[in-house]
């Protein structure tokens, strides 16, 4: 977890699992357990080649959760702070 330019927390994220042609993929889970998580007020997304979008998330104990679209293999998700 990286801090940006505007205050915002970066995560970079790589999925390790191998995906197989002709299977169904899932969404994953992250978590992102930070002293700024209370502060979090949207959480964007941008996968290699696609466009940023806003996901939607949740805290709780100090984290905050959010799914990875099951088509994303690597992507940055920027934290924004209030």
């Amino acid at each position: 977890v990286y801090r940006g330019e505007q205050g915002t927390l970066l995560a970079s994220l790589v999925s390790t699992l191998p995906r197989l042609g002709g299977r169904g993929t899932r969404d994953y889970a992250v978590q992102v357990r930070s002293a700024d998580a209370e502060h979090v007020t949207a959480v964007t997304l941008q996968t290699v080649g696609g466009d940023i979008e806003s996901v939607p998330f949740s805290k709780e104990h100090g984290a905050v959760q959010f799914d990875l679209p099951d088509s994303a293999i690597a992507a940055v998700a920027e934290l924004h702070l209030e």
